[in-house]
């Protein structure tokens, strides 16, 4: 695990929790799983390109 997988996964959760979301509510926007979104958060699987895109412009953050 690198230390950008662990920082994304912190990034996620501050972010769902500073906006008062679920993982569900995540979920929704992006069209990806509840699931999927846990493990981006527990640091069980890294999102690809098109997952992080997707998060992005659900919590209307830059596409990097």
């Amino acid at each position: 695990m690198t230390t950008h997988t662990y920082l994304f996964g912190a990034w996620l959760m501050t972010e769902l929790a500073q906006r008062n979301m679920s993982q569900m509510d995540l979920a929704r926007s992006t069209g990806l799983t509840r699931q999927a979104i846990g493990n981006y958060i527990n640091l069980n699987r890294i999102p690809n390109k098109d997952a992080m895109e997707k998060i992005a412009r659900a919590l209307h953050r830059p596409v990097e």
